[in-house]
């Protein structure tokens, strides 16, 4: 149960990481300052919370760019299917000449 908390935890650090990336600060600093601020874990663990947290951190960056991917991917497909529909209409109307001479 502890390593759910854990893990839900690090997740919130590292969408609170990618809002201080957006915003021009240093990650790397971010970390320090939460440890320091919030004594997260003791100082000879330091290190291994700051690697959790950039990895917590490059989770949520990559699955914000996949989501971005994805809805400029179907943006994209929308737009296709709208400006798509007078040449499908023209070759449909090109293939019923061609097999029924209408």
């Amino acid at each position: 149960m502890t390593s759910y908390i854990l893990d839900a935890e690090l997740h919130a650090i590292g969408r609170h990481l990618l809002r201080v990336d957006q915003a021009g600060g240093n990650v790397r600093d971010e970390i320090r300052n939460l440890n320091d601020r919030y004594c997260l874990v003791p100082e000879q663990k330091v290190r291994a919370l700051e690697n959790d947290a950039y990895r917590a951190y490059e989770f949520e960056r990559d699955r914000e760019l996949t989501a971005s991917l994805r809805a400029l991917s179907w943006a994209k497909c929308a737009v296709e299917i709208h400006t798509r529909k007078p040449e499908l209409e023209a070759s449909r109307r090109e293939l019923e000449y061609g097999l029924f001479g209408r």
